[in-house]
């Protein structure tokens, strides 16, 4: 341990001002400090997995999916509540097929599984997708987790999917699509698909499942996590999207028609969602507390770069810890002339 002594011009209780742990037997302040880290400041672009910046891409869902459930007579998959109660054949609203899964009637930790009669290998599949609707819902207090297993040992890592819809829409259909990376996953076996409710205090929330599958083609995932060492202190996400366009509507994506799905946006730290929204039209930023940067407008084409600054003075997303800002895409912008983000701050080390 080094030990620095510091006195006072009329004491004769020292300071002491320790590298290391608590010095109990020390009577007087102690002053601690901690080695100096280097500030550089950057701003860097979201890559996805083949180290691309290009968002402007078709990533819209497509191929042959394998579908988990349709209906309770879906084909080589079963349904199995694990606790709490489960109707797998509900018809009280249903999105494809005849039936739903009703979830209504469960409560914190009830968990629910599909599971599949052969394991299947996620290196053939981009995403997992499903349709959600939510009758009653808290975003301070619920969560609905869903998990990827093989012989019930989880692989990857389980996700909230109400980050990836608008849980503020009651008793409607919302498609969540959610690309494999979210999942940590990439070529593993798995057999089966849990889900789990999840209610802090008071009342559940209220939901119905339908038509989960896992997706052959579609999702892209864009993101950015520090090393193991680095922390980034995230202030503000700059969204750049240009197209030919004449004039900007705030009621379309730069010239596209509102998008089916939408641009999901999470910041992961601790192991929480800090922040997660969606995008389907240019208004759809400034509702969520974003705004307008700069906007270049040509006779025919256009520019406009929409700036989301991190609530408080930043947001500390530190590789040790595994934390992550993403952005994940599930429709078709390819006609789009650029799409970029790019995430502005410090780097720590």
């Amino acid at each position: 341990m080094q030990k620095t002594f510091i006195l006072g011009p009329n004491s004769t209780e020292p300071a002491h001002t320790n590298t290391g742990t608590l010095d109990t037997d020390v009577r007087g302040a102690q002053v601690y400090s901690t080695p100096a880290r280097e500030y550089f400041g950057a701003g860097l672009q979201l890559i996805n997995a083949d180290g691309s910046t290009d968002m402007a891409i078709d990533a819209s869902i497509g191929g042959t999916p394998d579908s988990a459930y349709i209906d309770s007579t879906t084909a080589n998959w079963t349904q199995a509540a694990i606790s709490g109660t489960w109707d797998f054949a509900s018809t009280t609203v249903f999105q494809g097929g005849t039936e739903s899964i009703d979830a209504t009637g469960t409560v914190d930790g009830n968990e629910m599984q599909l599971e599949r009669t052969s394991s299947i290998s996620m290196s053939g599949y981009s995403a997992i997708s499903g349709y959600i609707y939510i009758t009653s819902f808290n975003i301070t207090k619920h969560a609905i987790s869903m998990e990827l297993r093989l012989a019930g040992v989880a692989q990857g890592v389980s996700v909230d999917i109400t980050d990836f819809v608008d849980t503020g829409t009651l008793n409607a259909w919302h498609h969540f699509v959610i690309p494999k990376e979210i999942l940590d996953l990439s070529s593993e076996d798995i057999d089966q698909i849990a889900f789990t409710t999840h209610s802090t205090t008071g009342s559940p929330p209220d939901y119905y499942l339908d038509t989960i599958n896992i997706e052959e083609t579609g999702g892209v995932l864009y993101s950015f996590a520090p090393p193991p060492g680095l922390v980034f202190e995230l202030y503000s996400v700059d969204f750049v999207l240009r197209n030919n366009v004449s004039t900007i509507d705030p009621e379309l994506f730069m010239g596209l028609a509102a998008l089916t799905n939408g641009v999901r946006v999470r910041t992961q730290v601790d192991g929480a969602t800090r922040f997660s929204g969606g995008v389907k039209v240019l208004a759809d930023w400034l509702d969520g507390g974003s705004n307008v940067k700069s906007v270049i407008q040509g006779t025919s084409n256009a520019a406009i770069q929409i700036q989301g600054l991190a609530p408080g003075t930043t947001i500390r997303v530190d590789g040790n810890k595994g934390d992550n800002y993403n952005l994940s895409i599930s429709d078709d912008l390819s006609s789009l002339t650029s799409f970029k983000t790019i995430i502005r701050g410090g780097i720590l080390r």
